[in-house]
């Protein structure tokens, strides 16, 4: 599995952050659920594309495979890429069980 370490400049994030594939659902609002890929998990937050226009600061819940949904807001944007921030940081144990279970396979060989 990769693991992201925090770096230094743009790169520079505050919890190590895991390759994954987890294919989840992006709830918007009441009606509005978006199939999405989270391809980066971390502690505080996670990133996907998303072909639905959202803006920064945007609330969103991301509802994985048999988990509740995680509370959050929309941090980064760049094109249909989307960073987000938890409101509420995940448990490192329950990190570690999402990240070994859906660890992205290659990961090097796709960067």
């Amino acid at each position: 599995m990769t693991v992201h370490v925090p770096g230094t400049g743009l790169n520079r994030r505050m919890n190590a952050r895991y390759d994954v594939e987890i294919r989840a659902i992006l709830r918007v609002n009441t009606t509005l659920k978006i199939p999405v890929l989270v391809e980066d998990l971390s502690e505080t937050g996670f990133r996907c594309d998303c072909t639905q226009d959202l803006h920064i600061g945007q609330s969103v819940w991301l509802t994985m495979p048999n988990l509740t949904g995680f509370q959050s807001h929309i941090m980064r944007k760049h094109g249909w890429m989307y960073g987000f921030q938890f409101d509420r940081p995940l448990y490192p144990a329950m990190l570690d069980h999402i990240a070994a279970m859906y660890r992205r396979i290659n990961a090097e060989q796709r960067r």
